[in-house]
């Protein structure tokens, strides 16, 4: 039980990880950095393609949903060790 505890809030904390990613590179940008590679020369000299956000946003969100789906993952497991 301890090791599906762990794992659970393993899964959460990473997924917490993942959700942050876009607050901290906006936090880089904003504070005159390169927003960790995105924009190399800075924000006032960053020339990104339309589709560059889009596709970190579906990355991200792809990410969030396996996380979400291991932690379903987990809980049925759990409920089926628990009932046997």
């Amino acid at each position: 039980m301890v090791y599906f505890r762990l794992l659970f809030f393993a899964i959460s904390f990473l997924a917490l990880v993942v959700a942050s990613v876009p607050l901290i590179v906006l936090i880089n940008l904003a504070s005159g950095d390169t927003g960790y590679g995105i924009c190399p020369g800075g924000l006032s000299a960053c020339d990104l393609s339309y589709l560059s956000g889009i596709e970190l946003a579906v990355l991200l969100t792809m990410i969030l949903f396996t996380f979400i789906a291991l932690v379903r993952i987990a809980v049925v497991l759990r409920r089926r060790i628990d009932d046997s």
